[in-house]
Order: C-alpha cells, then structure tokens, then sequence
C-alpha cells in the first residue's frame, strides 16, 4: 500500500513523539551506533547491488543501489557533523 508524502511525514512524526525526543537528538546520542548499522547497511546493499549487476537484473539491482546511495548519504552527513 503507497502512502502519500503527508501520510509518510505524519507516521515519522508521531514515532516520534512516541520516543519522545527529537530526531536530531537521537542522532546525535546514538551516532556511532547508527554509523555502524549504516556502515553494515551499505556493504550488504551494494554488494547485492554487485550480483545483481552481474546477472543483468537491473530492477532488482536499481533498487539495492538506490538503498546503498542513501545509506551513503547519511554516512556523509554523518561524517561532516564530526
């Protein structure tokens, strides 16, 4: 089932607000874990990614790169913060 982009935005904010903190917040409490996990996140995606090249499965492939892409850009973020 495909959410709008309000609908989306509405169920971030309201986890949220069940945790009780900002996201920024946590972000910044929980940043070499969630490094971590990103980190382990862009090898196994870009790595499926890679087989998927290899056997010319380019829909599958598309969508693991695209998911390596944005583990990446969080991980630049990440890293220009300190």
């Amino acid at each position: 089932m495909a959410f709008s982009s309000e609908e989306r935005e509405r169920r971030l904010n309201n986890l949220g607000s069940s945790f009780g903190r900002n996201l920024d917040v946590e972000i910044r409490r929980e940043k070499n874990n969630l490094r971590n996990r990103l980190t382990q996140d862009f090898e196994r995606e870009i790595g499926l990614a890679e087989v998927c090249a290899s056997h010319d499965d380019f829909p599958e492939g598309l969508y693991h790169r695209v998911m390596a892409d944005m583990a990446h850009r969080i991980l630049k973020e990440l890293e220009m913060d300190g």
